[in-house]
């Protein structure tokens, strides 16, 4: 199976099996043929839906090889797609969203090959690492065991419509994914809640006044759907032990570190935090991916806050502290000539 250079085709780590970026590639790195439509003939085939087979096919090789099976043992996918971004407009601007291919195609090939137990996270970027390439995705995976059984936990009617879950709880694990929305928002409302978007009410700040952030009551929404999600599958945010953030601007993060410190005021989670990538959301300018243990979980976590002093750091520490006391040194000597010499 095709790997990109720098990186395993997987990792299989206790219960779980953590893939890379998966491509519709073939061993040289490009498109694979399987996914090329002759530009000549008439177009009967979407593109997307191509490529989504090729790289879902290499995803089957990968987990078969590391004893998982792609249809029932992912529990977490994310997923990139090339999004036009306007260079006339700014990603604060109203308005501002970028368009994507449409997804059916990846849609349709995934249902062949996937369950919709899954957490997900779409994200758009300005391009993939393989020319002309529409898609890739990377999975978690759990390893099959015996009286472990995947459950998904759909939060509301209005996600039993999508091709995957907010939660998913395997073992002693349980995963999470949310962000802004209620997955109904404007559409086909005739209630004005300001610039038209796919946002829940509650995840917007009243644009008739000038007091409210947009970030944070974004923030705020999207850790409370966490939270309920948690819940629901017997866990809670206190016990998450790693979370993915993806902020649409650099500049939202001052409003998000606000909000995500209210939640967690001590001992927070490992944390991995990007800006700057779109949302598949329009109007989400955030979304957050949660794994967190089980209250009855076997294993228990060792949180590194202040990790002890590499050997650079302690010789720096100790020639600092050298130098403090030198310095101090000097001032006391300073003072004990000049009170010499005063009288």
């Amino acid at each position: 199976m095709p790997v990109l250079p720098g990186s395993s085709a997987a990792v299989a780590a206790g219960e779980l099996v953590f893939t890379g970026s998966m491509l519709p590639m073939d061993a040289d790195h490009r498109l694979h043929p399987a996914a090329v439509i002759d530009s000549d003939a008439v177009p009967g085939s979407d593109p997307l839906e191509l490529q989504s087979e090729v790289l879902l096919g290499h995803l089957r090789e990968t987990l078969a090889a590391a004893g998982c099976n792609v249809g029932t043992d992912v529990v977490r996918i994310y997923q990139w797609a090339p999004a036009r971004y306007d260079a006339n407009l700014d990603v604060l601007s109203d308005g501002a969203w970028p368009r994507f291919h449409p997804a059916d195609g990846y849609v349709r090939a995934a249902s062949r090959v996937l369950d919709g137990v899954r957490t997900s996270t779409g994200i758009g970027v300005r391009q993939l690492p393989v020319a002309d390439a529409l898609f890739a995705v990377e999975v978690v995976a759990v390893q099959p065991q015996p009286g472990v059984v995947k459950q998904g936990y759909a939060e509301g009617d209005s996600e039993r419509v999508l091709p995957f879950v907010s939660t998913v709880g395997a073992g002693d694990w349980v995963t999470l994914s949310a962000g802004p929305s209620d997955f109904k928002g404007d559409w086909m409302s005739s209630v004005s809640m300001g610039e038209p978007s796919f946002l829940a009410p509650q995840a917007r700040p009243n644009p008739y006044i000038w007091l409210g952030s947009e970030i944070e009551a974004q923030t705020e929404y999207t850790l409370q759907r966490l939270a309920r999600a948690a819940e629901s599958a017997g866990t809670s945010l206190d016990r998450c032990v790693h979370a993915d953030v993806t902020l649409a601007h650099a500049s939202d993060f001052a409003g998000f570190e606000r909000v995500w410190r209210r939640w967690f005021p001590h001992r927070p989670p490992a944390r991995n935090l990007a800006t700057g990538a779109r949302l598949v959301i329009k109007g989400g300018r955030v979304e957050v991916g949660a794994t967190c243990l089980t209250h009855d979980a076997k294993i228990e976590p060792v949180r590194i806050e202040d990790p002890p002093p590499t050997r650079a750091r302690a010789r720096w520490r100790s020639r600092r502290r050298a130098a403090v006391h030198i310095d101090t040194h000097a001032h006391r000597c300073f003072r004990a000539c000049a009170a010499s010499n005063a009288t």
